[in-house]
């Protein structure tokens, strides 16, 4: 049919499958996929998408790295720390989460 694909023949799905760029958020406590909960297989064309979705889904963001709420508590000062070293300086000086 003039080298074209005619009416009735068959498709090449793989043809029309595209790769693309996309990003999701791992805890640094534990390797958590922040997406994972939503029971499919989600990601973000970028990256400030993760740490919104991050930010309403009870994570914590200390010095750049990012903990799922099952690797942090509240402390009895009411700070927000990682769990099992809530007292190392290195990771929270003075309690300062951001």
């Amino acid at each position: 049919m003039g080298g074209k694909a005619g009416l009735f023949e068959p498709l090449n799905l793989f043809d029309m499958v595209k790769e693309v760029k996309m990003y999701t958020l791992i805890c640094d406590g534990c390797g958590a996929d922040l997406n994972s909960s939503f029971g499919e297989a989600v990601a973000w064309s970028d990256v400030e998408s993760n740490l919104e979705i991050a930010d309403c889904s009870d994570w914590l963001t200390l010095k750049k790295k990012h903990y799922c709420p099952d690797c942090w508590v509240v402390d009895g000062a009411g700070n927000r720390v990682r769990k099992g070293i809530d007292n190392d300086p290195e990771f929270h000086p003075g309690y300062a989460i951001y």
